[in-house]
Parts: structure tokens; sequence; C-alpha cells
């Protein structure tokens, strides 16, 4: 007989499985981790990214420590999510409060004036996606 506990460990599981396969299958369709080509004379200077860093939707992801940056400090805004609390899942832990934060890169400006928008959600992916929503609308002005 399955007790309860193995039918909500198994639950999550496959939930947290769900939620990789979609960010991996986002990052297969919009090239993963990518190498920069070699630039020549006529090709335009190219951003700079190191040999196996992760790119989401076109742009980088960085991590320190609960913190995580997406985006490209040489444009005017970047993404700043801060992981608040874990929630235990089988025998991970998942982000359960993420904290998303639009900064602008512009350090001529104190940090409280540097913050654009946020927002709290709650899970890693929903952080991400609407981290890159607001910074599809915001680099397009």
């Amino acid at each position: 007989m399955v007790s309860i506990c193995d039918l909500l460990k198994s639950s999550a599981k496959w939930m947290i499985n769900c939620q990789l396969s979609a960010v991996n299958s986002q990052l297969k369709l919009r090239g993963g981790v990518t190498v920069p080509e070699k630039a020549t004379k006529t090709a335009k200077p190219q951003k700079t990214q190191k040999t196996g860093s992760l790119i989401y939707k076109g742009r980088p992801l960085v991590r320190s420590g609960n913190e995580i940056y997406y985006g490209d400090m040489a444009e005017p805004v970047v993404a700043r999510m801060e992981i608040r609390d874990c929630a235990d899942f089988a025998d991970l832990k998942l982000p359960s409060k993420v904290r998303v934060f639009l900064l602008s890169t512009d350090e001529s400006l104190n940090p409280i004036e540097r913050i654009k928008k946020n927002s709290e959600k709650n899970s890693l992916y929903e952080a991400i996606e609407t981290a890159s929503i607001w910074l599809d609308l915001e680099l397009k002005n």
C-alpha cells in the first residue's frame, strides 16, 4: 500500500522535473549555453561571455549565493532575483519565495533610485519569466 507521504514525494519530484524540463527546453530553443564567435573586422563587437556560462532567452544568468542576476550589465537595465525562502521537496530544496527587482545599471544613481520594479514570486521559474518580460519591455523602449 502506498502512503500519502510517498504520493506527495513522487508528485513533488514530477513537478520539479516539469519545471526543469520547461527551463531546459527554453534553453535549447534559445541556443542553450553558447560560446561567442570570433569577431571579424566588418562585424560589430560582440558581448564577451565565458565558456559554459548559462544563457536563458539570449541573456546571461549569473548566480552569487542567494542572488541571481539576469541580463547584460552593458544594457541600461538588469534583473536581480533574491531567493528568500526554500521549501523541501523530496531530497531537494526549491526556492519557494523569490523577490525580483528590475535595476538600472546607471551607477550615478543611488541604490534606491536604481530600483525600477519589484515583485515577489512563488517559484524560480515564475521569477525568471517575470524578469525576462520586464527586460523585454524595458529594452524595447
